[in-house]
């Protein structure tokens, strides 16, 4: 019989913790959605910061954005996906303000893992990122040319192994250096006869790769 009261207090601890409320901060933030015991968000809500504009709405846990959900900025930035600790973390998608578009793997607020990047020109990568940078193997498509380089990448830059693929038909594979075609290389014509090329032969190539964020 005594157990009665402990039953209800928690009852009504959940009830509490669940409750949807509106909160406004001294700095003019707000948030409205549902807390914990102690009014801090935890659980699903949407928080506007004054100042920037910008706007978070999905899951909380203990006052940080953790779990699914959208974060939008004024300047037309926005994400969509998973968050760990109040940093974009997991599998997402983002929009920049310069119409770039993500969809793929972040650690820790930044792109981490296998991804695909359409940028602003409408060139794409697709491939591995290392801490918001092209890192690892991957595939980069110029749009303007429709050739394509299919290889190694390192701080954005392709560096080791590589083959360019030109829309000809034709290719070009040979070993990497900050972005340059360094030595000797293999030439296939378009009927895949090989041939000994020399770094000269790329001149052809006056492509750039664009930048990240």
């Amino acid at each position: 019989m005594q157990r009665a009261p402990l039953i209800i207090m928690t009852l009504l601890l959940l009830l509490v913790e669940g409750a949807r409320k509106k909160i406004k901060y001294s700095h003019g933030n707000t948030y409205e959605g549902q807390t914990n015991v102690h009014g801090i968000p935890h659980g699903f809500g949407k928080y506007v910061f004054k100042t920037s504009g910008a706007e978070y709405e999905g899951n909380f846990r203990a006052g940080l954005m953790h779990g699914k959900g959208t974060y939008t900025l004024s300047s037309g930035f926005v994400y969509q996906g998973d968050f760990h600790e109040g940093l974009m973390h997991g599998k997402g998608s983002y929009t920049s303000t310069d119409n770039q578009t993500y969809v793929g793997q972040f650690k820790e607020g930044k792109r981490h893992g296998v991804g695909n990047n359409t940028y602003a020109n409408g060139d794409w990568y697709y491939g591995h990122f290392d801490a918001n940078q092209r890192g690892g193997s991957g595939e980069y498509f110029f749009i303007t040319t429709g050739n394509r380089f299919l290889g190694t990448f390192k701080n954005n830059k392709r560096h080791g192994e590589g083959i360019v693929f030109y829309a000809d038909g034709t290719s070009y594979a040979c070993e990497y250096k900050e972005d340059k075609c360094v030595g000797k290389g293999i030439w296939r014509d378009k009927h895949l006869q090989a041939t000994e090329g020399v770094e000269d032969r790329m001149l052809r190539e006056v492509e750039t790769l664009q930048d990240d964020l």
